[in-house]
């Protein structure tokens, strides 16, 4: 403690100051480091989001339409109205079982 208090005002001052500068630099490098950190995540997420979860919801899409054309076709007595619907059912399916496809792939290996 002697070294300290036989410093000159302006040296004390001057290592306060680095010290303080030092801890700022410290400070923003380890900032910088847990922004990157964050970004890596948001970019992780954006990949699960774009080639799983958004083809995942067009399957999902694709299969409720199934159920609303089935159950339109149930309701409607008219034969006409009835087939518009089961063909929409036909369609709607095609697209959920390409959608089930493409993506059995892509979550092969998640549990």
């Amino acid at each position: 403690m002697h070294v300290i208090r036989d410093l000159k005002i302006g040296t004390k001052l001057c290592l306060g100051f680095g010290i303080v500068l030092a801890m700022t630099m410290i400070l923003a490098l380890l900032s910088l480091s847990r922004m990157a950190a964050i970004s890596d995540a948001v970019h992780h997420q954006d990949d699960v989001q774009r080639q799983k979860l958004d083809p995942l919801y067009i399957a999902r899409e694709a299969l409720d339409q199934t159920g609303i054309a089935a159950r339109n076709a149930f309701i409607f007595s008219n034969d006409a109205d009835a087939k518009t619907e089961l063909a929409i059912l036909d369609q709607q399916k095609a697209v959920y079982l390409a959608a089930l496809a493409t993506l059995t792939p892509r979550f092969e290996g998640n549990k």
